[in-house]
């Protein structure tokens, strides 16, 4: 078993299940669909080892993939069934009407050679689009690690909230979907937030770590090692420039080795096309012999005066037929070892190719992230230079003009305007105490405990925007009752 395999761990949310999604998960395909999907680029489906694909159903049992009933019609009998009101209902998921989150699809997966190796073993995969591979058989070790997986799942969001868990072994790489309803530990109702937190998988980093370290206690099992996060990989620590220039001479590294095994491959071509040409000569030769020596012992029988000279003749071709047949074995084996260096340099050409193919995908990804993070720093840095702005602006105006911007946002801001801002982030990551020390420290300042009873919470169909906003709001209003307070209830 290789070292340094590791696992891999993504979650979806949606807002009900579209039947497009439904119907991928579990391959009620027609042969039409079947036909388009195996055009697409970004997908690499072998409709050979569909019949290998299954699904953990409830208690852990392994069976075919049930396509009775769609994963909607399972979510809604399982809603149903509990007296849990779908947040949802009435509304079309098809014209994406949703407004809640009411499904996570988790995908579970890890290194493609081991995934391959626990799906199929040691026999032969050909990945090549189109190729017939319906003679392979699944490897029971592929179903005792979904099984594990699906134990995971129970115990972290509940076995009875899974309405789907399919195995797919027909695409690249072996991997899991698993279709879990958000129910509340507690209370029977659908709550995302209660399963998967209020904000972004980054903003809820801490807690999706911590179940990537319980997943990896699963997966070890497994020779599959905890990943590392791409919130805290080392790309933060480079700016765009430096990974401009390390995409670009990893690119050009594996560009470099991929032209060498493609001229290695063209060597390998040349020499295995060469042996089989020489055999064929050789074949061709063995059979002109054969029929001289057999056409030399007929006029034996027929001629015993001349049966000296056939004799001397015969002994001669049969050494010269002897030295063909020795010629063919060598150059038989010869083949075979080079039919062999060519089959692997194919192989290797092809996990170089996929190698090259998932550091570009990868460093893209870095890039975009990082890039995400410095428009996060530069919209803050802005926000503050406007804020300072805004209270150099305020302090030069005559006391009238200053009137007019009173009890406004803009008005605020340049009073206040840090202070608003930083009480609004508080608020928005839930530190409340810290909220109110910073709206009036001459109150809540000092440290201690937590003495806090704002009722403050995002709402269930919030996103971070209107949330944002909210906050905003409750922020001004803790600071405009902070200073009536210091004024006696007087304006100031």
């Amino acid at each position: 078993m290789a070292n340094g395999q590791k696992q891999a761990f993504d979650i979806k949310s949606h807002k009900g299940i579209k039947a497009a999604l439904s119907n991928e998960l579990q391959r009620r395909w027609s042969d039409e669909v079947w036909k388009h999907a195996l055009t697409k680029e970004d997908k690499h489906y072998d409709r050979s080892r569909d019949q290998l694909n299954f699904e953990i159903a409830k208690g852990g049992k392994v069976q075919k993939i049930d396509k009775s009933k769609t994963v909607g019609q399972k979510m809604k009998e399982n809603l149903a069934a509990r007296g849990i009101k779908d947040r949802n209902e009435g509304l079309s998921i098809e014209k994406d009407e949703g407004k809640f989150r009411t499904l996570a699809t988790l995908l579970f997966t890890g290194n493609p050679e081991r995934m391959r190796e626990l799906a199929f073993g040691n026999q032969k995969l050909d990945r090549t689009p189109g190729v017939d591979n319906s003679h392979l058989k699944r490897m029971p070790q592929i179903e005792e690690w979904a099984k594990d997986i699906y134990k995971f799942c129970c115990k972290e969001f509940g076995e009875e909230n899974i309405v789907g868990f399919y195995v797919h072994l027909d695409e690249t790489t072996p991997h899991i979907h698993a279709a879990i309803i958000p129910v509340h530990p507690t209370r029977n109702k659908i709550s995302w937030k209660s399963r998967f937190g209020s904000g972004t998988y980054y903003e809820n980093s801490n807690q999706w770590l911590a179940m990537h370290d319980r997943l990896a206690m699963v997966n070890k099992r497994w020779g599959l090692e905890r990943g590392e996060s791409v919130k805290h990989g080392d790309y933060k620590k480079q700016n765009l420039k430096e990974y401009h220039h390390e995409l670009k001479k990893k690119n050009k590294e594996l560009e470099g080795k991929n032209q060498q095994l493609y001229e290695e491959l063209q060597k390998a071509y040349k020499r295995v096309k060469g042996l089989a040409k020489m055999i064929e000569n050789n074949e061709a030769k063995r059979t002109e012999l054969v029929n001289k020596i057999s056409e030399l012992q007929r006029q034996c029988l027929v001629d015993s005066s001349n049966a000296t000279n056939l004799k001397n003749e015969i002994a001669k071709l049969q050494g010269d037929l002897d030295k063909v047949k020795a010629s063919i074995e060598d150059k038989s084996a010869k083949l075979i070892d080079a039919e062999r260096i060519l089959d692997d340099l194919r192989d290797q050409i092809k996990n170089e190719q996929k190698l090259y193919e998932e550091t570009v995908d990868r460093r893209m990804s870095e890039q975009e992230q990082l890039a995400n993070d410095s428009t996060g720093l530069a919209s803050k840095t802005a926000l503050d230079m406007i804020l300072e702005s805004l209270g150099s602006v305020r302090d030069a105006l005559p006391n009238f003009q200053r009137e007019l911007f009173d009890d406004s946002l803009a008005g605020e801001l340049m009073k206040d305007g840090n202070e608003v801002a930083q009480i609004a982030c508080c608020l928005f990551a839930g530190a409340i105490d810290q909220a109110l020390e910073i709206a009036d420290p001459v109150t809540y300042g000092g440290g201690g405990g937590s003495t806090s009873d704002l009722p403050w919470r995002r709402l269930d169909d919030e996103d971070d925007e209107k949330y944002m906003r909210r906050c905003i709001g409750q922020a001004r209003r803790m600071k405009a009752a902070t200073r009536q307070r210091s004024t006696g209830g007087r304006r100031k």
